[in-house]
């Protein structure tokens, strides 16, 4: 955003160099204190309330921003793994996510789990099982010589 001179962002140089850095104005033209909310805006346009104090402290202060990049990422992966992500939103890092895989066998996943574990578990247990039993009736057995 702007680097003109603003009643709140240029209260502090951190708070200034954090706004520079996430690409964020501030729509209060008088400051309300550290501790009070005040009305950011991202480059993407999402209004957002935070304290000054919050935001000069945040990598990343733009919830609507954090969610629209979680939503990206948990769909490509879901996507590469051939599954199907149900809830097509993010929900959090701490809270489950359903998928469907293509044999029609649901589950739940935390996000933060699904890129070690995209596949279905049935699937996978299935293809094990197969894999055994085909090993073992392949497998030429000392007696049978």
């Amino acid at each position: 955003m702007s680097t003109a001179k603003h009643p709140v962002l240029d209260q502090t140089e951190s708070l200034r160099a954090a706004a520079d850095r996430q690409q964020l104005g501030c729509l209060e033209s008088t400051w309300l204190g550290w501790n009070e909310l005040h009305r950011f805006v991202c480059s993407k346009g999402h209004v957002f309330l935070k304290t000054p104090r919050r935001m000069s402290r945040s990598q990343e202060s733009c919830q609507a921003c954090i969610q629209d990049r979680f939503t990206e990422r948990v769909r490509a992966i879901a996507l590469e793994a051939g599954v199907t992500w149900l809830d097509e939103q993010w929900l959090g890092d701490g809270v489950p996510h359903n998928f469907r895989c293509s044999q029609g066998h649901t589950w739940q996943r935390k996000s933060s789990t699904m890129g070690l574990h995209p596949d279905c578990s049935l699937c996978k247990r299935d293809k094990a099982r197969k894999d055994r039993k085909s090993t073992r009736l392949n497998s030429s057995h000392p007696l049978d010589l």
